[in-house]
C-alpha cells in the first residue's frame, strides 16, 4: 500500500492526520484520538494501521508510558506526494501495456494515449 492510498482510503485516516497536525503535543494515543474525533475503536485501529503501513504515522512508546502513541512521520506530505507520483508512473506503464494489445481500435488507442501522456 502506498502512502497516498493510506490517506485516501478512509475518512478517519484523514481526520487522524488533521488531528496530529494541530495537536500541541504532536502525538496522541488511540483512545485519545477516538475520544477527540468521536470514532469507534475499530475504525481508529484500521485507520492507524493504514497510516502506519503507509509510512505516514509512526507508533512509539513514550518514556514511562503505558500506551503506544502516534505522531506524524517526518516529511509526511513529501512521502504522500512521492507515493502519488509513483501511482502516475504505474498508470503510464499500464497504458503502454494496453496500447500493445489494443490493436487498431482508434477510440481505445486515443484513450490509452491520453492516459499515458498525463
Amino acid at each position: 500500500m502506498s502512502a497516498w492510498q493510506a490517506v485516501t482510503m478512509a475518512r478517519t485516516a484523514g481526520r487522524v492526520i488533521g488531528s496530529l497536525l494541530v495537536d500541541p503535543g504532536e502525538s496522541a494515543d488511540a483512545p485519545g484520538l477516538c475520544e477527540s474525533l468521536n470514532v469507534a475503536k475499530s475504525s481508529m485501529s484500521v485507520a492507524l494501521g493504514q497510516l502506519e503501513r503507509g509510512g505516514l504515522v509512526e507508533r512509539f512508546r513514550p518514556p514511562k508510558g503505558r500506551r503506544d502513541h502516534y505522531r506524524l512521520a517526518d516529511d509526511v506530505f513529501g512521502r504522500a506526494f512521492r507515493a502519488k507520483m509513483a501511482e502516475f508512473t504505474t498508470f503510464a506503464q499500464l497504458a503502454e501495456r494496453g496500447l500493445a494489445v489494443v490493436g487498431d481500435n482508434p477510440r481505445g488507442r486515443a484513450r490509452l494515449e491520453l492516459m499515458r501522456d498525463m
